[in-house]
């Protein structure tokens, strides 16, 4: 590979970091985020809340000037008090 592991886990602190906040359902904003990064794993976690929602069907990961970087529509019901989501990027050179 071209690519030597030390930029590969750099870049995977900077997907970390900019992740600001989430929002949830396209109204929740959370910002009370949890951020890791091992080697070229970045992972970026939450918890949604039941009295935030009773039923999670889309999540964006924004930066910080709000601008949605990731979209998934879901389909997860918040039976508990709260549901934790976690997130992980793999950053790898591709081929």
């Amino acid at each position: 590979p071209s690519i030597l592991q030390p930029l590969l886990d750099q870049a995977a602190g900077f997907v970390a970091e900019d992740i600001q906040s989430v929002r949830i359902n396209g109204s929740i904003r959370i910002t009370a985020l949890s951020r890791s990064t091992v080697g070229n794993v970045a992972s970026v976690g939450y918890r949604v809340l039941r009295e935030q929602t009773e039923e999670v069907t889309r999540i964006e990961l924004l930066d910080k000037a709000g601008t949605a970087l990731t979209t998934s529509a879901v389909s997860v019901p918040v039976t508990e008090e709260a549901v934790a989501f976690r997130h992980a990027f793999v950053v790898k050179e591709g081929s």
